[in-house]
């Protein structure tokens, strides 16, 4: 008689314990130093020996970070409001639905851009716009330290106008093609989302960036990570960025930029791929759904259905291997610690001796 092998799992669990540490450690961090803030023809432009930072001076988005003669960025980090829509975004309507969000984060107007504070150890900017999107408001805090750290708060408030839900609420940034891996601590190793992630146990994990894409009959959504609580991206000389959530994050890195999907895009040898890293740092895009695939909407708890929404995370370059304890700083927001509990996994197992 044969039965299942021994060591098969049956059935699994992961739960918190009360109980945490600090634990994110760097072998190289960037020198501290005396900020310079110019109004350069780039842009905004904030200096010292390690690290040159440029601000759009009519966008007010991070446009660029020199980082050892290497520039980090292939496109701004902006706004992000939209998804790729799902086989059951497309059943319920939400691409009609939600079109408005589509393109908000191209089309807004700027109201102010703001330097709020200049020390030679930091400079806060503060960033004021007005979304296409109804009356809606839109705004960014960017902390900018000497030890080459930005934090940035992203904010919004949804005019009380009969606006559709916010398919996702985020930012994105693109940085280049030769940061190919990707090391996180968070759901995994597969894709997660608000709605489908017990199956995805909070853990340290790495791959490829290629190995995250989920390759779908129908290009779509793929790929996201939920309760992240720190991401890197790295080149085979761990030159990279690491992002670190102020909260757990949402987190998905492809090669392509989802802005060249389009209605001809319909088959997975459609997708084009380029020679970036697109990195959506989301706070939460709404679930999958799925209780029928012909119109049933996500369950409301997992939709982004309130006014108002904020997050904050820090971006920083990296050099060097870097080691981790799995977990992350804890961090305090409007006086409040937070912490992050140690994750305990059950294993239930199932053993099949051979009679």
């Amino acid at each position: 008689m044969t039965g299942i092998p021994k060591g098969h799992i049956v059935a699994s669990e992961q739960f918190a314990l009360p109980c945490f540490k600090k634990a994110l450690c760097e072998r190289e961090s960037i020198n501290n130093g005396v900020l310079t803030l110019k109004n350069t023809y780039e842009g905004l432009t904030i200096h010292n020996g390690d690290f040159t930072i440029i601000f759009d001076r009519c966008s007010g988005q991070l446009k660029d970070y020199i980082y050892k003669s290497v520039s980090l960025l292939r496109r701004n980090l902006e706004p992000n409001f939209w998804r790729l829509p799902t086989d059951n975004d497309r059943g319920n309507g939400l691409p009609q639905r939600c079109a408005i969000w589509k393109n908000t984060n191209l089309q807004y107007t700027i109201d102010r851009i703001n330097i709020v504070s200049e020390t030679p150890d930091s400079i806060v900017l503060e960033v004021k716009s007005m979304l296409s999107a109804g009356s809606s408001t839109y705004s960014n805090l960017y902390i900018i330290r000497a030890d080459g750290s930005i934090e940035v708060q992203a904010s919004i408030h949804v005019s009380p106008d009969s606006l559709p839900e916010l398919p996702r609420f985020g930012m994105k940034l693109s940085t280049i093609g030769s940061f190919k891996q990707m090391t996180w601590y968070g759901r995994g190793p597969h894709e997660s989302y608000w709605d489908r992630k017990t199956g995805a146990f909070i853990g340290l994990y790495s791959g490829s960036i290629m190995e995250q894409y989920t390759p779908y009959i129908t290009p779509q959504e793929n790929g996201n990570k939920t309760d992240v609580r720190w991401v890197a991206l790295q080149d085979t000389n761990d030159l990279g960025i690491l992002i670190i959530g102020k909260q757990p994050l949402e987190i998905n890195a492809h090669h392509y930029f989802e802005s060249y999907f389009n209605e001809q895009t319909i088959h997975t040898t459609d997708v084009p791929f380029q020679n970036v890293t697109e990195l959506c740092i989301d706070l939460h895009q709404q679930g999958v759904g799925g209780d029928n695939i012909w119109g049933q909407l996500t369950h409301d708890k997992y939709r982004l259905l309130d006014k108002n929404y904020i997050y904050s995370f820090v971006i920083k370059p990296i050099k060097g291997d870097i080691d981790y304890i799995v977990n992350y700083p804890a961090p305090r927001a409007q006086g409040v610690l937070l912490t992050d509990q140690t994750i305990l996994t059950v294993l239930y197992l199932l053993l099949y001796l051979d009679s």
